[in-house]
């Protein structure tokens, strides 16, 4: 989960309308289009949950309020509220991203979070979302090291030197969204595996350019965006700057 920094609202978002989010969407269509094509470009058109990228499919995008709109008219259309997720690996349109699943255990960001609302994940993790005892997106003490990435395995492990009211909201905000799902873990191992090999073979045949590799890899509009998990692909960047002696 990498953090968000919402610019100036747009002109096409006005914060006074006085009608449904689905009157908005499905009355004021091109102002809601325009309105998600601006919330996925601030989010390097990666899903604000997941990290997954997802540029160019704007019918496996959606826009998400991170407090319900249910609990009041001034979340709504809230710019401050509202951020780009993916739909959560439940699309029947992407038959290649839904081979397999098993509902709800493989679905994740805000469509497994609605099964916990429901409770029919725990009623402790209910509970959890409820209090908002979790991360977000837009949280002010987000930082990107609250998760570190099991090279091994993809899954998000709780980074062991937060405090412990800390440790409890990273360890629910895996939970609540279902980061380390089976579908998430293996396409982070994926961009874990491909890092290690360019670096590996980079060692071997021009280890002057991995300071350029490393530099490369963590741009968010670099030529390895649409690898998408910026947050793990930093994690790497990080441990290969440790081992190499790396400054950028």
């Amino acid at each position: 989960m990498n953090k968000i920094i919402k610019g100036k609202k747009p002109d096409c978002l006005d914060e006074t309308l006085e009608i449904s989010w689905d009157s908005f969407r499905n009355d004021y269509t091109k102002q809601y289009k325009e309105l998600k094509e601006i919330i996925f470009s601030e989010q390097y058109s990666c899903c604000a949950y997941c990290e997954t990228y997802v540029k160019n499919k704007s019918h496996l995008r959606n826009i998400e309020h991170i407090i319900d709109k249910e609990y009041g008219k001034k979340y709504v259309f809230s710019w401050n509220n509202l951020v780009g997720v993916c739909l959560g690996n439940c699309n029947r349109f992407d038959p290649e991203n839904s081979i397999g699943l098993v509902h709800p255990d493989n679905l994740h960001c805000d469509k497994y979070k609605d099964e916990v609302k429901k409770g029919n994940i725990t009623s402790l993790l209910k509970v959890a979302l409820l209090e908002q005892c979790f991360f977000t997106p837009l949280s002010a003490e987000l930082k990107d090291d609250i998760f570190e990435l099991n090279c091994g395995t993809g899954k998000l492990d709780v980074n062991n030197h937060l405090d412990d009211e800390q440790k409890i909201k990273a360890k629910n905000t895996i939970d609540i969204f279902n980061l380390n799902n089976d579908y998430l873990n293996n396409h982070r191992d994926e961009v874990a595996r491909m890092f290690f090999c360019t670096l590996n073979n980079l060692r071997k045949s021009n280890p002057r350019i991995i300071k350029r590799f490393i530099i490369d890899w963590i741009d968010p509009n670099g030529k390895f965006a649409k690898k998408g998990f910026i947050t793990s692909r930093k994690f790497l960047a990080k441990k290969a700057c440790e081992k190499y002696n790396v400054v950028y």
